[in-house]
């Protein structure tokens, strides 16, 4: 029987009271920039639980692996060939006008079919 001796409803025995354990909330983690934007001094980069991307030039790693922009400047990725396999670093580069310098050439050597490699658009 449900009924105690006071009068009302027990707990039900052997089923969860709470179902908050079963789906947790999203951590919410990777990359936050892409190549090519414009980053501030101090903005978070990338958040990630281990080492998974690591800090470049004008970097620097937050106590939880959170990697910061340690200049203003334009987020740039780049994968490196190492002996474990392919790792994507982050630098910021702080020459950002020349850096859009070139994304605009490129764009319009690009769409007139003039980059020599055979690219088109903003393609690094």
């Amino acid at each position: 029987s449900t009924q105690s001796t006071w009068g009302f409803k027990a707990r039900a025995v052997g089923r969860a009271t709470g179902r908050s354990y079963r789906n947790p909330h999203p951590k919410k983690l990777g990359p936050k920039v892409s190549h090519g934007e414009l980053v501030k001094q101090g903005a978070i980069l990338v958040r990630q639980k281990a080492n998974k991307w690591a800090g470049g030039i004008n970097t620097f790693y937050g106590r939880d692996w959170t990697v910061h922009a340690a200049t203003n400047g334009v987020a740039l990725y780049k994968v490196l060939d190492t002996t474990e396999g392919p790792r994507t670093t982050i630098h910021v580069d702080p020459d950002w006008r020349s850096f859009r310098a070139e994304q605009r050439l490129r764009s319009v050597l690009g769409a007139l079919g003039e980059l020599p490699d055979g690219r088109r658009g903003r393609q690094l």
